[in-house]
């Protein structure tokens, strides 16, 4: 279930949680580790939940980017509250789909799984370096003058 992939995701550490994808960049960087010849319909799932067709990042990622499947999101199954990399007619792209997808495709033998990211932290010094060598460069400047 989503639900089970994000605790997984969550179990690995501080700070893991299934994938939120911002940009074209990173939709294409996800998609390169993906199985390139999957059974047809096969799942990801990624951090975005909601209700209604409509969906936000469980990290609080801004809503800015979408890869949906032509016609997607349409809550097909009347409870499709979470998102998924969809395997179909050769494309990886996004589906809503029900929380618990084996329960409502019992049948169906596609692969189920999930993609999880961990935020790498910025050092609280970073900055303080940035600005100190931007002052030096500054100060530089003004003695050679």
């Amino acid at each position: 279930t989503w639900t089970n992939a994000r605790a997984a995701a969550q179990a690995l550490g501080a700070g893991w949680d299934p994938a939120s994808v911002g940009s074209a960049g990173e939709n294409n960087a996800i998609i390169a580790q993906l199985p390139a010849s999957p059974i047809d319909r096969s799942h990801f799932w990624i951090g975005a939940s909601g209700a209604a067709r409509v969906f936000t990042w469980v990290d609080g990622t801004p809503w800015s980017y979408t890869n949906w499947h032509g016609g997607e999101p349409n809550d097909a199954g009347g409870n499709e509250t979470a998102v998924a990399y969809d395997f179909r007619s050769g494309l990886w792209a996004w589906n809503d789909a029900a929380d618990d997808l084996k329960a409502a495709f019992p049948n169906n033998d596609f692969v189920v799984g999930y993609i999880a990211e961990r935020p790498i932290p910025v050092p609280a010094a970073l900055p303080l370096l940035v600005a100190g060598l931007a002052g030096l460069g500054i100060f530089a400047r003004r003695r050679t003058a």
